[in-house]
């Protein structure tokens, strides 16, 4: 226990398990876009703008409605040291020299660490926590487009090699500072 009082930084990745629906989408988009050009050309009453408009917000609803929350911790400096001693940079990759880890199997193997964990929670949309750990990662990666993974291996690195001082929000200070009216 720290004498200090010392947490470990956390970082969320969301994660869209219904991304197949992102093809139907952007073709409404386009869709809406060009409805809307026509309805400004010919002022039709029966337009399909309303339409397409609800199917597109529908379908952000299924795809918010399927978005599941991984909440990361960092690890410990030496556990973390001992990862990136088993997990050398490759030869010839600078991306891994430059991280100092070799990128495709290290980022994997901190996801899949368990003790302490890595993974400290999942929930899903409805904020209802989803049994998962680091033992499931690794057949949950290998199904992850490089996107999707990309996305956990950039919140790994910098939960783990990140900020050490508390984040500053300039517009929720701009909303909040005093009035300079006093």
């Amino acid at each position: 226990m720290s004498k200090l009082g010392l947490s470990l930084p956390t970082k969320t990745v969301p994660l869209c398990t219904n991304l197949d629906l992102v093809e139907r989408h952007e073709k409404l988009v386009v869709e809406l876009a060009e409805a809307e050009r026509a309805q400004k050309l010919d002022k039709r009453e029966n337009s399909p703008v309303e339409s397409i408009a609800r199917q597109i917000g529908e379908l952000e609803a299924q795809m918010r409605a399927s978005t599941i929350t991984f909440t990361l911790s960092a690890l410990p400096k030496k556990i973390f040291a001992q990862l990136e001693a088993a997990h050398p940079p490759r030869d010839g990759s600078e991306l891994d020299r430059a991280y100092t880890l070799n990128l495709e199997t290290g980022i994997d193997a901190i996801m899949a660490h368990t003790a302490p964990p890595t993974i400290k929670a999942v929930t899903g949309a409805d904020g209802q926590l989803i049994e998962f750990s680091g033992d499931d990662w690794h057949a949950e990666a290998d199904a992850m487009s490089n996107g999707q993974w990309t996305a956990f291996a950039s919140a790994v690195l910098q939960v783990n090699r990140g900020e050490t001082a508390a984040p500053f929000s300039a517009a929720a200070y701009r909303k909040t500072r005093p009035s300079e009216q006093s």
